[in-house]
């Protein structure tokens, strides 16, 4: 039951973030220049930093067995 559970949230999550990066790219599409905080050059480092949290975070949830998810370069 809480494989099921876990694998829902792991969904929704993964389903609100692409929202999330989808309304980031239309707003740069609207407004372009006036929003140079949600440019590339400045967005560019929450594609390394959030999966590294969610592998840090799925070993934290998982405990000895995934502790593999927190090692760079290891694979489960």
């Amino acid at each position: 039951m809480d494989d099921k559970r876990g694998n829902e949230v792991m969904r929704s999550t993964a389903g609100i973030g692409l929202v999330i990066i989808g309304l980031i790219f239309l707003l740069q599409q609207i407004y372009g220049p006036s929003l140079q905080i949600l440019s590339w050059s400045h967005l560019w480092p929450l594609f390394v930093i959030v999966p590294g949290l969610i592998f840090f975070l799925a070993m934290l949830q998982g405990g000895r067995r995934a502790a593999g998810l927190a090692i760079r370069g290891v694979s489960s």
